[in-house]
């Protein structure tokens, strides 16, 4: 049985990969107007692939508890 926490964590986890391919499919699906519109992009995606670590690693060090 999953409890909230789980299922709110997954969903969360979902949502944040979701954007990164949607990041990447922006990136890679349409010509970048400019260099920076293409520096924003990779921020964008490197944001939330670390969102995503810390998230992991939160997580790892609540079920140490």
């Amino acid at each position: 049985m999953m409890t909230y926490d789980t299922a709110f964590a997954r969903e969360l986890a979902k949502l944040i990969n979701q954007a990164i391919i949607l990041a990447t499919e922006i990136l890679t699906g349409r010509s970048i107007g400019d260099y920076a519109e293409y520096k924003y992009r990779l921020g964008q995606i490197d944001a939330l692939k670390a969102v995503l670590e810390s998230f992991d690693e939160a997580e790892d060090n609540a079920n140490k508890r």
